[in-house]
């Protein structure tokens, strides 16, 4: 258990403070976290959100159901040879669809109509009709768009906008919870303090009734009273500020992990805790391959890939083969129509070609600029990673020496204090260098515990970069 729970509880007891029996860790409180706030929610729907879009692109290959009715009346101008006019009534129906895998379109339909004919008698024809026709047609790509590449390209595409935005997400929560740990430090550092001026006030009362006693057998003047009662209040006004900016803390954390009673944050955390980390080229080359801010670059320079591939593709000219047959008959009788042998069947090839090409040309070159971009930035993130690293490798490294040098100057007020003490209480010091000490020792305990915090903060900053807090 933490050398800060003692301490949290004594202060508690003297100060009268209650307290939860509850001691929460920062991977617990984290996971508190994790479990309760809801941008983590958030942030994973954002990958759902990706998903669906994505298996909305797969309506583009959706059979496709039309239907149409028509009804008209014709009066021709002039009826020369012709029907004097032309009343009819059609049904038609079709399903139609885009084959991804070939890049072809398949259609069929079907039409149904019935007409009367306004018409001299002489000419011979019924006066009235009946038509059916059944058609189906096929186009399949030769050049451009085989194998379907243009037609699936949004939908391949998705994917990496999938992967990008599980790794957005990740980071997010990652720099979130980097955030929090750093709050949850300062919690932990500001209870240091309280613990550090409450031992300060706790020797200054005892102080003070000393001094009461020794003013009572005139073996002290007056102002050393007056001092040692200066230095209850100073403690105390100190310890009252530290206090408050603790629970402003304290509670901000409750209500981020939505914990019921903020008195359960009662961290265990060794705030002096020195970390070995492993060597610094071991750390970069670790980096350089698990980077999230990397992998989202390498993923956009891998859809640019996909991207690049269909403008080249681009442009190839447009040939396509079109197969289509019909079956169909008109008579004036309704069964006899229903026979409908009389068929259509056509195979043609069509062939479009820009000559110049500019818009492929335009977009295959602003493409590979892209990449090139994206290389650019990779350099850049790297670069900037790498320095990030290094630099907080080697504040964190040259603060282990720091520390021992506060332990040192710690070391040393103490003694200072204990000799002033004796001098003091052998009637051959002054109050004043014994309350000036102890000032010095509390400063030297308190730069200490700040520096302590700086380095814990630190890494955590220096995990977060690793991507090791998530």
């Amino acid at each position: 258990m933490s050398r800060f729970v003692t301490p949290l509880l004594i202060l508690c007891v003297v100060f009268g403070t209650s307290v939860s029996v509850e001691i929460v860790t920062m991977d617990s409180f984290l996971d508190t976290l994790r479990s309760n706030h809801p941008v983590f929610t958030k942030e994973d729907l954002s990958v759902e959100i990706e998903q669906k879009a994505k298996e909305s692109l797969l309506g583009a290959e959706d059979w496709m159901l039309s239907a149409g009715l028509t009804v008209f009346r014709e009066n021709p101008e002039i009826a020369i040879g012709g029907p004097e006019r032309t009343d009819a009534f059609s049904l038609s129906a079709g399903v139609n669809r885009a084959f991804w895998r070939t890049g072809g379109r398949f259609s069929a339909s079907i039409s149904t109509g019935v007409g009367e004919m306004k018409l001299d008698p002489t000419y011979g024809f019924p006066e009235s009709f009946h038509q059916h026709r059944v058609a189906v047609s096929y186009t399949h790509p030769l050049l451009k768009n085989r194998g379907g590449i243009l037609d699936r390209l949004s939908y391949d595409l998705k994917e990496f906008d999938i992967d990008v935005a599980a790794i957005r997400s990740r980071e997010n929560q990652e720099i979130f919870l980097a955030g929090v740990a750093g709050d949850f430090i300062t919690l932990v550092f500001l209870l240091e303090q309280e613990h550090i001026i409450g031992e300060r006030l706790s020797l200054s009362l005892d102080e003070l009734e000393r001094t009461k006693r020794k003013r009572e057998a005139n073996l002290v003047d007056q102002v050393d009273v007056i001092r040692a009662e200066d230095a209850v209040t100073i403690a105390r006004e100190t310890l009252v500020l530290v206090k408050s900016r603790r629970k402003a803390v304290q509670a901000q954390l409750a209500i981020l992990a939505q914990w019921d009673d903020m008195n359960e944050l009662n961290p265990s955390f060794d705030l002096y805790e020195q970390p070995m980390l492993p060597p610094l080229d071991a750390e970069l080359e670790r980096l350089s391959g698990a980077s999230r801010l990397l992998q989202s670059i390498r993923v956009r320079k891998e859809q640019l890939h996909v991207v690049l591939d269909a403008y080249e593709h681009t442009r190839l000219p447009d040939l396509y083969l079109t197969v289509e047959a019909n079956t169909k008959n008109f008579d004036d009788d309704f069964g006899t129509s229903l026979e409908m042998d009389k068929y259509d069947l056509l195979l043609g090839l069509a062939f479009t070609v820009p000559l110049e090409k500019r818009e492929a040309n335009g977009l295959v070159e602003k493409t590979r600029l892209e990449l090139k971009q994206l290389e650019y930035a990779e350099r850049e993130i790297i670069l900037d990673i790498n320095s990030s690293l290094t630099n907080l490798h080697v504040q964190i490294s040259e603060l282990d020496s720091v520390l021992a040098l506060n332990r040192e100057q710690i070391a040393s007020a103490q003694k200072r204090t204990e000799e002033e003490l004796k001098l003091y209480n052998q009637g051959r010091g002054s109050l004043t260098f014994v309350l000036q000490s102890r000032d010095s020792e509390q400063a030297a305990r308190l730069l200490y515990a700040q520096n302590a915090a700086s380095l814990q903060t630190l890494l955590i900053q220096y995990k977060s970069l690793l991507d090791d807090i998530l």
